[in-house]
């Protein structure tokens, strides 16, 4: 999902960079050699990154035995933990595209790029709710949660953000989207908005996650 905003021509963000803003020449043409460098390992630095955030799964709850329902365990893990850092990952990118598409030059690809969004998108949220909630079975033993308990009561809290974020990213799609073609200015400023909210409340839910390690799912 990170990448797919940067496909097209190879190093094609050369001409595309100059049309944006910056503050000095020195600033543009680090930009442009980061593109470039990008443009040419992106594919790497992709699957680098996924073997990095697949790694946390081999610590924590999910990791307690390494037995059949340990790798169960860990293998649903590291699907909930790549789609939601592809959901979230995808989100920063997603705002720099929605601002070049109020460049006239720019808008074009722009708003491909956003489509090519739109498409992975909804696989990630689906992916991230099914084994979130597969993960609570795996690891709870049921999915009817007690606030009571300080690891039931936190999961509880990053599942309402989880779904405030998936009400979020569909009423982006479903209804800031569409109003684009009468009220295009309005459907950009919200829809950067709606970002912005995801990318905080995503924050929200990975800092929940963090402290999971320190609670007894079952106390």
């Amino acid at each position: 999902m990170l990448a797919c905003g940067f496909r097209g021509r190879q190093v094609g963000g050369d001409q595309r960079v100059e049309l944006i803003r910056f503050r000095d020449s020195q600033g543009l043409e680090l930009a442009k050699h980061a593109g470039a460098v990008f443009a040419g390992y992106w594919r790497t630095a992709v699957a680098l990154a996924g073997l990095a955030i697949c790694e946390t799964v081999t610590r924590g709850h999910a990791a307690a035995s390494f037995d059949l329902a340990g790798s169960a365990r860990m293998t649903v893990d590291a699907i909930h933990v790549l789609s939601a850092t592809a959901w979230v990952g995808a989100l920063p990118p997603f705002l720099l595209l929605v601002a070049m598409s109020r460049i006239p030059e720019l808008r074009r690809e722009a708003v491909v790029s956003m489509q090519r969004f739109s498409a992975l998108g909804h696989p990630a949220v689906a992916l991230v709710l099914l084994s979130g909630a597969t993960n609570t079975w795996l690891i709870v033993g049921r999915l009817s949660l007690h606030p009571n308990s300080p690891y039931q009561w936190k999961l509880l809290v990053k599942i309402a953000v989880a779904l405030a974020m998936t009400c979020l990213a569909i009423a982006n799609r479903y209804l800031i989207v569409p109003l684009n073609r009468n009220h295009p200015e309005t459907s950009r400023n919200v829809l950067m908005v709606g970002a912005a909210l995801e990318i905080a409340l995503g924050l929200l839910a990975f800092a929940l996650v963090a402290s999971f390690g320190l609670e007894d799912p079952t106390a």
